[in-house]
């Protein structure tokens, strides 16, 4: 059907739009649930918008904007996507490099596997429909998360990773320990290191750290 230059692909009955084609704009919508059971390289389709809640199965590579799907078990190279809901879905395979999540509701799903290289998750909802499952975040050298030893009361922390801007957390890990005092943070050096206190000049305790920019 054609109206005013848009085409519509309908069902059977004639009531429900499967796909828009805007010949003025080059806009392909699809309004129907979306099968793919082979790799989908939607990096060859200009302007393609996915709305309503569509299901992807198989591979996207390279798409530049997904907007309100839901996709399931789906396998998502460097997409821009907005909103919608990611369900048991893998993140970066082969390897994602760039992308970005924005809004997003995305339950038990793997990010990263094998590698997540410099995407961006912006005000995602990150939620898990199984007991005891857990966030993982990289501990190690220059990052948010790990643990520090008092020497006299007071430690220097040496990460790239933290900012001036850095709210930073610490939970002492010496219970029963003499002389352990309050800790609170110090001075920050950004993309350097942070300092952590004691009350207790004789404060030889440990603790674990975590932060957020």
């Amino acid at each position: 059907m054609n109206l005013g230059g848009v085409m519509e692909v309908r069902d059977t009955t004639g009531g429900t739009i499967l796909l828009t084609v805007d010949p003025d704009t080059g806009t392909v919508t699809i309004g129907g649930p979306l099968q793919a059971n082979v790799t989908l390289n939607l990096g060859t389709i200009t302007n393609t918008t996915i709305a309503g809640q569509g299901t992807i199965t198989g591979t996207i590579n390279n798409t530049r904007l997904i907007n309100n799907g839901t996709y399931n078990n789906a396998t998502l190279g460097t997409p821009a996507i907005t909103g919608g809901t990611m369900n048991n879905a893998v993140f970066g395979t082969q390897d994602s490099t760039g992308g970005t999540i924005r809004s997003a509701v995305v339950n038990n799903s793997t990010i990263g596997t094998p590698a997540a290289t410099g995407g961006t998750l912006i005000n995602p909802v990150l939620t898990s429909g199984t007991i005891g499952n857990k966030l993982f975040v990289t501990t190690g050298a220059n990052q948010s998360v790990g643990k520090g030893t008092l020497t006299s009361g007071s430690v220097t922390i040496s990460t790239t990773a933290v900012t001036a801007n850095s709210l930073i957390f610490t939970q002492s890990t010496s219970p029963g320990l003499a002389n352990v005092g309050i800790l609170e943070i110090g001075a920050i050096s950004a993309g350097t290191s942070f300092n952590v206190h004691s009350s207790s000049a004789l404060d030889v305790g440990t603790f674990n750290y975590w932060f957020v920019n």
